[in-house]
């Protein structure tokens, strides 16, 4: 099929097969270790000294605030003053305001002081050897962080975290996990109470590409555990600067270190940050956390202002370890930062003409949504911005958002004027040239059951055919169940919603990292409307029709119990239902083909057929022959039952049976059917009409198929999910919800589906119930 039919029917993919397979991949905030050591910790009162040294704090503190209110009631009478300075000065205003309705608390909140309070009162749980020993250890930790021992005014917080209340799925940059499974647990929709590290092999690796600097030059490095530390091993953590130097910093938790293996399929580049001998700076235990100071010359190096990379990437590697798990509440780079309610966040729109009215819009994980209004050069000022609650912030161009450098979702735990949103594709060809196909590296695993299985944690790259101009080249990673998606487990303890999706290439998504495919963005939009968690599944194949999906979908239900199953169907699933087509589109035999596939036995009854893998001896030369004049062969699955040839009804007639199957098979699972794809690709064609060769008009394209699959849905007693045809876009070059030339689903096209399908299953999904099943 040629490109003027793919753009004339609107209903295409590019499929290539080739011999033996299908190819088409937050330091929670001082307060957590306040509260555990408040625990074993007597109240105190402050002495009457102390008391009057707090009320002229507090006086001071007033004094200013009443300064800042002078200053800003003068700069209001200006009126040159712009609006970004007077939301300044209002914020400034409101803090200070804030400072002295809470001040109190916050001193005695404070580490330092509880300390010091402690060992003033001389409680009798301690001895006076205890009481020394604690505060050494305060003061170490406060020198490690570069605080003077009686500054109460500031606390160590975090400027570029690895690990904090937000996902590595839902920030800037490619994350990769070897020989260790990768667990968020989840406290709402976007914020993590810990992450998990499931370590299976005695050298594992976490590796993250940060695409922000820090956001203060940092004077400390710090790992806090959310349970108790190791009893064994190594824990390395580094950093790979932009020069190409790596630090390393380490702790050993027993004599026993000696590093094992290193994890299968490591690419070359990390498998550098193992290299043996090279020097690490030792990291300190501090109660529940690690800590060490940066050297001044790394300091230095993160600490420049001019906006370029600083950081290439993280590691953290665990050695000795395996079969067990850490618990993370955050590995970060720390900087001294003052105490804080409410931060301002500027930054500025770029590489785009600033339309009258544009805006940047904020959100947070409670769904609190406001705008803010940008300049004619693109800048923005967010004043007030609730440091408790993780945050987006995205700019809509052309149907599509755009967020800053710091990921979808971040913590703002300080001020900061470096927010640059910038609209650019991630990747640029400005000479249109073709890719070079042996750039694209596909891993696949030996899996008898389920075939076409990526191996498990392995980078996957893809560049696209040449038969066009490139559009992408892709790094993803397949999780630990060989699935382009996050890690996933059966059990749920932190009580998700979960569904999954079982699909094609529309599904497996090589075209775009992991973190930006469709499943990842609707758990967040899923998330939002319902206030709680979200787990959206996918597993997927190449070519994955309903039939081919069964072993995936028997996986799905077995292992992971999802609470709704999902599975796709697009036009191009249904011509591999009907044996003809699949022999006219690829040359394949149905009963001895690369698929997975249901047939029926002499009895009418549907069985299972495995893929068979001399296919290619009874494969015959594709012709892509229409079978009726007028009409692509490609587009006979969209026509109206009405106006079906015989072929096509076969194939309907499949589709209903073999989904009765599965709901008979997957009772106490919900089904459903979902589409996308032809609605996705069909752009501005999404109804046309063919003439046949006696004159009759035959409708076909998007619009009719969804009409002959919800017949489907009914026949067979499952729901069909349709996300909306799009309206107003998705009708020319630059808008569309596919590449160009690859009908895949663009960035834009995974959140307008993501949206959409969050949009068509909260209502339904409101409704189950909370469950927490372990492990």
């Amino acid at each position: 099929m040629n490109k003027p039919q793919l753009l004339a029917i609107g209903l295409a993919t590019a499929v290539v097969v080739t011999a033996g397979t299908v190819a088409t991949v937050q330091y929670f905030q001082m307060a957590k270790a306040l509260k555990r050591q408040s625990q074993r910790i007597e109240a105190v009162t402050l002495s009457a000294q102390e008391a009057r040294a707090t009320l002229g704090a507090l006086q001071g503190v007033n004094a200013a605030a009443m300064e800042k209110l002078t200053g800003l009631e003068a700069a209001q009478t200006k009126a040159a003053t712009s609006l970004a300075e007077m939301l300044e000065a209002q914020s400034q205003t409101a803090s200070s305001l804030a400072m002295i309705e809470t001040a109190q608390a916050r001193l005695a909140a404070s580490m330092q002081r509880e300390l010091r309070m402690a060992l003033r009162s001389g409680g009798t749980d301690l001895t006076e050897q205890q009481r020394a020993e604690r505060l050494a250890r305060n003061e170490a930790f406060r020198t490690a962080h570069g605080l003077k021992s009686d500054d109460a005014t500031v606390q160590p917080g975090p400027v570029l975290a690895l690990l904090d209340r937000v996902g590595l799925e839902r920030k800037g940059g490619l994350y990769e996990n070897y020989g260790l499974d990768v667990r968020p647990r989840r406290a709402g929709p976007i914020s993590l109470s810990a992450t998990e590290l499931v370590v299976r092999e005695e050298q594992s690796i976490l590796v993250w590409r940060p695409t922000a600097n820090p956001a203060r030059p940092p004077n400390a490095i710090e790992i806090a555990f959310h349970d108790a530390m190791p009893a064994k091993g190594t824990l390395t953590i580094g950093l790979e600067l932009a020069s190409g130097e790596i630090v390393r910093f380490a702790h050993g938790f027993s004599g026993d270190n000696a590093p094992g293996a290193a994890p299968a399929n490591l690419p070359a580049d990390i498998a550098g940050y193992f290299a043996a001998g090279d020097a690490s700076i030792a990291l300190q235990r501090n109660n529940d956390r690690l800590v060490a100071a940066l050297p001044p010359k790394l300091a230095e190096a993160l600490g420049r202002p001019d906006g370029k990379p600083q950081v290439k990437a993280w590691f953290l590697i665990l050695s000795g370890m395996s079969g067990t798990t850490l618990s993370l509440t955050q590995a970060a780079l720390m900087a001294p930062l003052p105490p804080a309610e409410t931060v301002t966040l500027r930054g500025r729109v770029t590489n785009v003409a600033i339309e009258r009215g544009a805006s940047v819009e904020i959100v947070d994980e409670s769904n609190r949504r406001r705008t803010v209004g940008l300049s004619a050069s693109g800048e923005f000022v967010l004043a007030g911005v609730d440091v408790r609650r993780p945050i987006s912030v995205r700019f809509k161009h052309q149907n599509q958002l755009y967020f800053s450098r710091l990921g979808r979702w971040f913590e703002p735990v300080l001020d900061r004027n470096d927010l640059e949103i910038a609209v650019a594709p991630a990747f640029s060809n400005p000479t249109g040239a073709k890719p070079d196909v042996s750039l694209s590296s596909l891993k696949f695993g030996t899996d008898a059951e389920i075939a076409a299985r990526f191996i498990p944690h392995s980078r996957q790259r893809w560049v696209g055919y040449n038969l066009s101009a490139q559009e992408y080249d892709s790094l993803t990673f397949a999780n630990n169940l060989g699935h382009i998606d996050i890690d996933r487990f059966s059990g749920r303890p932190d009580s998700c919603v979960r569904v999954a999706f079982a699909g094609s290439s529309f599904s497996v998504a090589l075209q775009v990292n992991r973190s930006d495919k469709y499943n990842i963005l609707l758990e967040e939009e899923l998330g939002l409307r319902l206030g709680r968690c979200v787990e959206a599944i996918v597993v997927g194949r190449d070519n994955g029709d309903p039939g081919a999906l069964y072993p995936r979908l028997k996986h799905v239900v077995k292992d992971l119990k999802p609470d709704m199953l999902l599975i796709e169907i697009s036009s191009i699933a249904m011509n591999q239902l009907s044996p003809e087509i699949l022999r006219r589109t690829y040359g394949f035999d149905y009963e001895s083909s690369p698929l997975d596939h249901f047939e029926y036995d002499s009895a009418g009854k549907l069985v299972f057929k495995r893929w068979e893998p001399n296919y290619g001896v009874f494969t015959t030369k594709a012709t892509n022959e229409p079978l009726r004049a007028g009409i692509p062969l490609a587009a006979e699955s969209t026509v109206s039952f009405g106006q079906m040839t015989p072929e096509v009804k076969d194939a309907y007639k499949l589709l209903a049976d073999v989904l009765r199957l599965y709901k008979e098979e997957f009772q106490g699972t919900p089904l459903a059917l979902f589409t996308g794809f032809d609605q996705a690709a069909c752009r501005n064609l999404c109804q046309p009409v063919a003439k046949l060769a006696d004159g009759t008009a035959v409708e076909y394209g998007a619009v009719p198929f969804l009409a002959n699959q919800s017949r489907v849905c009914k026949e067979a007693g499952i729901a069909c999910v349709h996300p909306n045809l799009p309206r107003g876009f998705n009708d020319r070059s630059g808008a569309y919800l596919t590449w160009e030339n690859d009908f895949h689903l663009s960035p834009r096209g995974h959140q307008w589906f993501a949206q959409q399908m969050a949009e068509k299953l909260a209502p339904t999904l409101a409704a189950i119930p909370a469950r927490a099943e372990t492990p």
